[in-house]
């Protein structure tokens, strides 16, 4: 026999020899695990059957009780949740049926400020809107002489998504502007986000520039109540929240949202399904921005 073979069938049996090895230290190990599984088992099982000799078994006719007393008060629940539903919905919104964007909310707001608009109110939202401002204008320096005047308000223009045509290399566009011979406003809507880079400063330069000897006003309508990002924009910006957060808007400052102008169109108006729709926008508000306005006051909100 040759060396060479040798030599293979040595590695062979070496190899075997360390399998068999290998085997062995397998078996030692499911035999342990197995055992210790055992034991944790008994342990297990023992412990259960002592608590339930210790607590259940003791307490097995208040626990019924329990049980039988929560069984009933769920049954009362859901049956009074059930009349409620058919009689008041209140789960029912119509904004559960479309996609409730920043475009959507522009277009329902310019219709309610829109003398012309579907509701048929005439120059009613409009006046309320624009009373508003005056008061804010009113706390706004060196801005008294620039209040809103309320004559010929059937006269107003409202537009969505106007282009800012006076500036060069301008692709902004102004989420709602309201027009007439006495004033020109724009209102930038920022229900989930932030002012981008100088943007409410090409709001009010092209405001001015294609709307020249009036007053020329920039809202700026945050769900978060968030204030320009610049102190000149700051200083001359008209800042209106979506509701009202003491944590986010100051206490000083309950009037200054947009659900304190929907709610006085809603109880000025006389219209039932508008007052609907109206209370509907509203509790809309409430429950779309209370989690992003809570969770803004303690840094848990980021803009997009």
């Amino acid at each position: 026999m040759s060396e060479n073979t040798q030599e293979n069938i040595q590695n062979i049996q070496d190899i075997i020899g360390q399998v068999d090895i290998f085997f062995e230290n397998l078996s030692e190990y499911r035999q342990k695990l197995f055992s210790d599984n055992i034991t944790r088992s008994e342990k297990f099982f023992s412990e259960s059957k002592e608590y339930n000799q210790q607590f259940i078994q003791p307490n097995i006719a208040k626990i019924d009780s329990f049980l039988k007393e929560y069984s009933f008060l769920f049954s009362v629940t859901h049956q009074t949740n059930q009349i409620l539903e058919r009689a008041l919905a209140p789960r029912f919104s119509v904004f559960n049926y479309f996609s409730s964007d920043e475009m959507v909310i522009s277009y329902i707001i310019s219709d309610l400020l829109n003398p012309n608009g579907s509701h048929g109110q005439g120059i009613l939202f409009l006046e309320l809107f624009i009373n508003i401002l005056n008061n804010e204008l009113s706390k706004l320096d060196n801005n008294n002489d620039k209040l809103l005047s309320i004559n010929d308000l059937d006269k107003t223009a409202v537009a969505t998504e106007e282009a800012t045509y006076t500036l060069s290399n301008s692709q902004r566009r102004v989420d709602i502007t309201l027009k007439n011979t006495d004033w020109a406003i724009g209102i930038e809507n920022k229900p989930w986000t932030w002012e981008q880079p100088d943007q409410l400063k090409d709001y009010r330069t092209h405001l001015e520039r294609a709307y020249p000897n009036r007053p020329c006003h920039i809202i700026f309508l945050s769900g978060s109540c968030a204030k320009a990002t610049t102190d000149r924009e700051r200083a001359l910006t008209i800042h209106l929240g979506y509701r009202w957060s003491p944590e986010i808007c100051g206490l000083d400052t309950e009037r200054v949202h947009l659900n304190h102008w929907l709610k006085e169109c809603h109880n000025t108006c006389k219209v039932e399904k508008i007052r609907v729709f109206l209370d509907d926008f509203i509790n809309w508000i409430d429950r779309s921005f209370q989690y992003y306005s809570d969770n803004l006051a303690h840094g848990a909100v980021y803009a997009s």
